[in-house]
């Protein structure tokens, strides 16, 4: 599996708003893909990943959440433990999430995020790490290919030179030109990630994550890790569609 991950986070402190009547119904991270609430498939990819202690970010009062976090045996899983961090609002940004969800103290190895709503099917997860390590990179960020145009427009765009070493980003581009759809999976070097997090912060409290790859970029510190599988970012009653026909169904991925 390569060198395995120290800290693992899910981003699932978001409103959910683009959900239409089922955001007000379910969390959008528990809303059931194939039997599984959608909040799995992202454990899923951090257990894939090698992740040992992993913290998931939601919104207090999120009680279908807190009751299935609490109801997790970690060691089932592959982790040594898996625990909600609590926001009372939701936050302007995933990176203000993950600045606030980071332990107090800079974690050490790879720590991998994922987006709550992101689903990702990929056989190639467990070398990720390994190689992201030897690229000597501070960032990486899952890429795949996309032919849909719509659905990079409502994502982003990345590209790539021939290392993978990311070049530029461009945040819902109106016209599409790469073809590299970025996805919500993210590897960090655990000793850097503050220090990143700060710095982009300063320049624009209302960054994204999107933003701190470009800021990597414009440095040749990011690198684009191509997933040959399936992705989807679930912001929409048909990205809900779509994610039923991508995913595993509960029988092929227990989890």
């Amino acid at each position: 599996m390569g060198r395995p991950t120290t800290l693992g986070i899910v981003l699932a402190a978001g409103s959910g708003s683009r959900m239409g009547y089922l955001g007000g119904i379910l969390p959008k991270t528990m809303v059931p893909v194939r039997g599984r609430p959608l909040l799995s498939f992202a454990l899923g990819t951090l257990a894939k990943l090698g992740a040992d202690d992993v913290r998931v970010a939601i919104l207090s009062g999120s009680e279908p959440a807190e009751r299935y976090l609490r109801s997790l045996s970690p060691r089932e899983l592959g982790f040594r433990s898996v625990r909600a961090v609590e926001f009372r609002r939701p936050t302007r940004s995933p990176l203000e999430t993950l600045a606030r969800t980071l332990p107090a103290r800079a974690p050490g190895g790879t720590v991998a995020v994922v987006l709550g709503d992101d689903l990702t099917v990929s056989g190639g997860l467990p070398g990720w790490c390994g190689r992201f390590e030897r690229s000597g990179a501070s960032v990486a960020q899952a890429v795949i290919r996309e032919r849909d145009r719509a659905r990079i427009r409502g994502a982003c765009e990345v590209r790539v030179d021939r290392t993978d070493h990311i070049l530029e980003v461009h945040e819902k581009p109106l016209r599409p030109r790469w073809g590299l759809r970025g996805c919500g999976l993210y590897l960090f070097r655990g000793p850097e990630l503050s220090r990143l997090l700060q710095d982009s912060l300063s320049a624009r409290p209302s960054a994204s994550l999107s933003d701190l790859i470009e800021m990597c970029a414009r440095r040749r510190d990011a690198l684009a890790l191509r997933i040959s599988g399936r992705n989807i970012n679930v912001n929409t009653v048909g990205d809900l569609m779509t994610a039923w026909q991508l995913a595993p169904s509960d029988r092929e991925a227990p989890l």
